[in-house]
């Protein structure tokens, strides 16, 4: 009876033992696991602290210091970068990139909704406004689209030759229908593919060698498409 007893608690320590080894072995790999996500910088809200030594977290703090410079110094991302984080020296260098995105964005013309008028200089925003209305005028020229056409900030002789545009659209024979890409990823008409884009999505090439000239509106989307042979 007393034999079988220390059998059951021999064995139970040895369960137990294992047991204990095995979750030891868990929450090192766990930490080693979080160390390595914390130390990358770029996952924050993926990082728990909690489980770093002091010297660990001041590297992981360092790390995600480092990297949210890199996202503020490309002036794209100014909702994701963390100014909080940034030194005196770093902010002023991040405003220089946001301004100089900012003012690319502005120059096309094309997303006047995009564009913060409010950073650029009296001498951006002259050029800005030119660009805006040259774009606004080649979308009204076409005639096809007086919803998207800004009339007034045209000439009397380009409202005049917007006007006459649209009527020509108005009374010409519908088109035969065409490829449609807008709003595609990875799907293309039955039966064609796209072999190449040029000129900034303005020109489509399908295998078959045709050339299709996209409307003015619509380059946004081919200028963005892939399309899988």
């Amino acid at each position: 009876m007393r034999g079988n007893m220390l059998f059951q608690i021999q064995n139970f320590l040895k369960f137990f033992s294992t047991f204990c080894l095995i979750i030891g072995i868990t929450l090192s790999q766990a930490k080693a696991d979080n160390l390595s996500t914390c130390l990358t910088g770029k996952y924050p809200s993926l990082c728990n602290k909690s489980l770093l030594t002091d010297n660990q977290r001041q590297q992981a703090d360092a790390a995600e210091r480092s990297e949210n410079l890199k996202t503020c110094l490309t002036g794209k991302y100014p909702s994701l970068c963390k100014r909080n984080l940034l030194t005196q020296e770093q902010s002023s260098q991040v405003r220089y990139a946001e301004n100089r995105e900012n003012l690319a964005t502005c120059l096309t013309g094309r997303y006047a909704s995009l564009c913060n008028h409010a950073t650029l200089s009296s001498e951006e925003l002259t050029r800005v406004r030119a660009a805006e209305r040259r774009e606004n005028l080649s979308v009204c020229m076409t005639g096809r689209y007086p919803s998207l056409c800004n009339k007034s900030i045209l000439s009397t002789d380009e409202l005049k030759a917007t006007e006459t545009a649209e009527r020509r659209v108005r009374t010409e024979p519908a088109a035969p229908p065409r490829p449609s890409y807008a709003g595609r990823r990875g799907g293309c008409e039955a039966g064609h593919w796209v072999d190449s884009v040029s000129s900034n999505g303005e020109i489509v090439k399908l295998e078959d060698g045709s050339l299709w000239q996209i409307d003015l509106v619509d380059q946004i989307d081919t200028a963005l498409l892939t399309c899988p042979h």
